[in-house]
């Protein structure tokens, strides 16, 4: 297949899944505010209690320093990655996954960050595809909480919790076993015949990244960093449930603490679905079925949905768009270029 054909092939993927976005989040929409009454709606809204909505706005804001942290904890003191281009690449990645499909925004925080990372672009890539394992794991747990605690809502089965830990769990048995695997065997299987074939020398670029993404986590395990990624992980899952709160306060809805878990694992699970640009309508369908089985009245879960989703989401793109513009570049390219070739022979 030409080059010319594959390109047409993903726009015409990336159109249908856009169209598709589109219908989901029209019908998600209609479906979630037709029956509450639009004077209701409003009213709930501007009656909101302004302290909670502030405060939920520094929480997202603390958010996403704890993820930074997290970020640089993952990349390792090797990267030398500062905490302004790793927060300038984190909101501009958010944004960008807000308003595009096909997680655009993770490519572009990659490309960012990664070309001032010494171990390089794919490296990078590894440590957000960490961090996504980190989130999943953190949303089985978010899960495992419903059946430990508070009511059950009607729609959600216990067998799909079940089996989503399941999986959870052997995703981390297989980055378990591919870590033992390297370090019995380790690279020379990958250096051997390098220069013999262009599939060898591709998968030595795959491949030696991701070996070397383990043994930083197996120096993060000795150094006790490792510690502090769970911490952060943690972190970031308490601090964003915690605004959910504040938005059920602001409109003054009482249920159990369980409840802001519940839609914030809906929410980040619910990114597997397509989407319109902000994830408008699919966001709201998936906070009001998130609340329906805490007997939250309709027009109430229909005012939480978009005061969360106006929190969340106009904060993020508003911050994505200044980090756009600024560029907090402390370390030159030339530097990078000759810190990178100063240590391609040690790492050769």
């Amino acid at each position: 297949m030409s080059p010319s054909s594959v390109c047409a092939c993903h726009g015409v993927r990336s159109f249908l899944r856009l169209a598709v976005g589109l219908a989901l989040g029209i019908l998600a929409g209609w479906y979630t505010l037709r029956g509450s009454a639009w004077d209701e709606l409003w009213s709930s809204l501007i009656r909101a209690a302004p302290l909670p909505v502030l405060l939920a706005a520094v929480l997202l804001a603390a958010t996403q320093v704890v993820k930074v942290w997290r970020w640089q904890a993952i990349l390792g003191r090797s990267a030398e990655v500062s905490f302004g281009q790793a927060l300038r690449g984190l909101l501009v990645g958010q944004a960008l996954n807000l308003l595009l499909p096909l997680r655009a925004g993770d490519i572009a925080r990659v490309w960012l960050v990664g070309r001032q990372v010494a171990q390089g672009v794919v490296y990078t890539g590894y440590t957000v595809a960490l961090e996504k394992v980190l989130d999943i794991s953190m949303a089985a747990v978010s899960l495992c909480l419903l059946l430990i605690w508070g009511p059950w809502p009607p729609w959600l089965s216990r067998s799909g919790i079940i089996v989503a830990v399941g999986g959870a769990c052997v995703v981390v048995g297989g980055l378990i076993a591919a870590y033992a695997w390297q370090f019995h065997h380790g690279v020379t299987a990958f250096l051997h015949g390098v220069n013999r074939a262009w599939h060898t020398r591709l998968a030595c670029h795959l491949w030696l990244p991701a070996i070397q993404l383990a043994r930083e986590m197996n120096t993060a395990y000795r150094d006790g960093r490792l510690i502090w990624v769970a911490v952060h992980s943690a972190g970031v899952w308490l601090l964003s449930g915690a605004t959910n709160l504040a938005v059920f306060w602001a409109l003054g809805i009482v249920v159990h603490w369980t409840a802001a878990w519940l839609v914030l694992a809906a929410i980040y699970l619910g990114v597997v679905l397509p989407a319109p640009p902000t994830r408008a309508g699919v966001w709201h369908f998936l906070v009001v079925l998130a609340l329906s089985g805490y007997s939250v009245a309709p027009s109430a879960a229909a005012a939480c949905s978009v005061l969360l989703h106006a929190v969340v989401v106009l904060p993020l793109l508003l911050a994505g768009g200044v980090a756009a513009w600024v560029n907090p570049n402390v370390f030159p390219a030339a530097t990078v270029r000759q810190h990178v070739k100063t240590r391609m022979p040690d790492q050769g």
